[in-house]
């Protein structure tokens, strides 16, 4: 969603190709199964899992792992797979910075680009496991799909979050969907005891936030990520909805469904949003950001500016991936202070 002109585009060029989104459900095809060693069968291959409206199975665990943005290579290293990648894309201090637990071991890779995969440099790292998404890298007018990546190699494990532009029955997405990435991850790279650790340390937190914000009185939020002339927001289908509803308040477009989305301003004013959390990335910074808020005549009347109740979260945390949870806890620490 990255272009060499801001991060910010990248995330609404996203948007520009949504009227494409049939097309690339018609390229969406599952990989074939082949006959497994009898070594592999006993350590669970080979091993099919869900690919949005398709399945992808694997033969072995992957050697040669390629993640196309910063949230995607941030839930590998948690698992502790920084050994099989060969290399990443869109992470860069320029535009989507990986979250500091992770920096060092980052440093050590491969960075192919801080923007999004093209073909040919994709292809050039000879990977056979790609991790991606639609719109976080996949892209049928590049000629990254499923389908072509396995003509030189690579199966792919589409992110959850971002099935819903080629699903359109999709009507729900939820903290489980990030959960259901990490376990995707843990049982093709045979480390299914790690992602059981690290989704269950993430339960473990919600649960204690959850807990901490009961019977508070539910505040108003919108969620800011770009755009001047219309703000790109996060409905009901974009992962920020359920990070703020976990926070124990209510996301002021969370009956919209749909997933990352542009809309009005006025509407934003009509929903009145009592605070706003803010997407930090790319070349328009959070300062930025706010100053704009802060001086627009559409929005600086609104309460959630009037009253300065506005957070910067950075992008991994906003997007889906291991430190959703940081963004959980910021959000409900921020809203509800005398409840930690």
């Amino acid at each position: 969603m990255k272009t060499d002109v801001s991060r910010t585009l990248g995330r609404r060029a996203r948007l520009s190709i949504l009227a494409g989104a049939a097309v690339l459900a018609a390229t969406l095809t599952g990989c074939g199964s082949t006959t497994s060693k009898d070594e592999d069968k006993a350590s669970g291959y080979p091993l099919t899992v869900a690919n949005c409206q398709d399945k992808v199975t694997f033969d072995k665990a992957p050697e040669r792992a390629v993640t196309t943005d910063v949230d995607l290579l941030e839930d590998m290293l948690a698992l502790g797979l920084g050994d099989r990648i060969v290399g990443t894309f869109g992470v860069g201090d320029d535009g989507n910075v990986i979250g500091p637990e992770y920096r060092a071991e980052w440093e050590k890779l491969h960075h192919a680009s801080d923007q999004y995969p093209t073909r040919e440099a994709l292809a050039a790292l000879k990977p056979d496991f790609v991790f991606s998404g639609w719109f976080w890298g996949l892209d049928a007018t590049k000629g990254l799909t499923p389908d072509t990546l396995a003509q030189f190699g690579a199966k792919t494990l589409v992110l959850n979050e971002s099935c819903a532009y080629v699903d359109k029955s999709r009507k729900k997405l939820a903290i489980d969907d990030v959960f259901t990435d990490l376990t995707n991850l843990g049982n093709i790279f045979g480390v299914q005891d790690k992602a059981k650790e690290v989704i269950g340390g993430m339960k473990s937190r919600i649960a204690d936030v959850q807990e901490k914000v009961k019977g508070q009185k539910q505040r108003s939020v919108f969620l800011y990520d770009s755009g001047e002339a219309a703000p790109l927001t996060a409905p009901a289908l974009a992962t920020p909805n359920t990070l703020i509803t976990l926070a124990g308040a209510k996301n002021v477009f969370g009956d919209v469904q749909k997933s990352w989305s542009s809309v009005a301003w006025e509407d934003v004013v009509a929903k009145a949003p009592e605070c706003i959390v803010m997407n930090d990335y790319g070349k328009v910074s959070a300062g930025e950001k706010r100053k704009f808020l802060e001086t627009s005549p559409t929005t600086k009347e609104l309460p959630a500016v009037k009253n300065g109740c506005i957070l910067a979260l950075s992008y991994d945390q906003l997007t889906p991936g291991v430190r959703n949870i940081d963004a959980v806890e910021s959000i409900a620490k921020w809203l509800y202070p005398d409840a930690f």
